[in-house]
């Protein structure tokens, strides 16, 4: 289990990307100690207003109306649709047959009720019971209406400036925020996930908790200046990219909304503004320290 960074409480917030959900008890078991944020959860806690808050329940009802299912992501979570309203499912076959974890959500996700399996709600693993992958898809949902756009990245502030490695699983963003590392005087934002946003007329990149290989997580953020789309490469390069091509390989790597054809049509919007209004190169690296200084060339 990893490290709990913040002290059992029955109310907790967090902001990623300032955007902050706060979770607070509403019926848990007698003996309950408190909810936890775990490494590296803990260093986004928040004492923001929140933008939506989600009540938490042990036990699960044992008569559900899950209505239509409009997504299954092959894994471990499901999305439904029963009057307006979302309903999302948690399942693992380790913990049996029925869903571990089910949060009936608003239509703009920005309030609800997460129900937890009763066997298991004392299981310190729940104590947080935003268990990945519910917070992240809770962020995902809120982001598409209107806020900004996960994507895969390594993200870092350099002398101010933040720059977003795209790439594809292997292309190298934890290699990258590894080299980086190297250089105390560089924030590493995330090496896997970061949020990017529009904020009076300026791009942002906003660090995640959701991190890779490097587990380099911050809840910093600072001006978007430039995107690369990172692959290996025998030799350092950077080859700008058009807007268009620079689009088609920003939706490969980013986070869509299948399964909403409104958040589709946001994300692809704020795509193509972005790609026009920002620096985009395809970036070859060799995986050592002269990617770096090429970089800041």
């Amino acid at each position: 289990m990893p490290k709990c960074l913040s002290k059992s409480e029955k109310e907790l917030q967090l902001s990623i990307a300032d955007i902050t959900l706060k979770i607070k008890e509403a019926a848990m078991p007698q003996g309950f100690s408190g909810f936890q944020l775990p490494d590296p959860l803990g260093l986004f806690q928040s004492q923001q207003d929140p933008d939506a808050i989600y009540q938490i329940y042990s036990g699960i009802p044992s008569k559900i109306s899950f209505g239509e299912k409009t997504f299954d992501s092959g894994g471990i979570w499901q999305l439904y649709q029963n009057n307006g309203n979302n309903i999302i499912t948690l399942e693992s076959p380790t913990l049996g047959k029925e869903p571990y974890e089910v949060a009936f959500l608003t239509k703009d996700f920005t309030g609800g009720d997460i129900y937890i399996n009763e066997e298991i709600s004392l299981k310190s693993q729940l104590h947080y019971p935003l268990t990945y992958p519910l917070d992240e898809l809770l962020m995902i949902n809120l982001l598409c209406q209107g806020r900004g756009i996960e994507v895969h990245a390594c993200g870092v502030i350099d002398d101010g400036k933040g720059i977003a490695f795209l790439g594809v699983s292997g292309a190298g963003k934890s290699t990258l925020a590894n080299l980086w590392k190297s250089h105390p005087e560089v924030a590493i934002l995330s090496d896997d996930r970061v949020i990017i946003r529009k904020e009076k007329e300026k791009f942002w990149v906003y660090g995640t908790p959701w991190h890779g290989d490097a587990r380099a997580a911050s809840p910093g953020k600072a001006p978007l200046e430039r995107l690369y789309f990172i692959t290996h490469a025998p030799k350092n390069y950077a080859a700008a990219l058009k807007t268009k091509e620079a689009l088609s390989r920003l939706l490969v790597r980013c986070f869509p909304t299948f399964w909403s054809q409104e958040g589709m049509d946001f994300i692809l919007q704020f795509g193509a503004e972005l790609c026009s209004n920002l620096a985009c190169f395809e970036l070859g690296f060799v995986p050592n320290q002269t990617v770096i200084d090429f970089i800041r060339r």
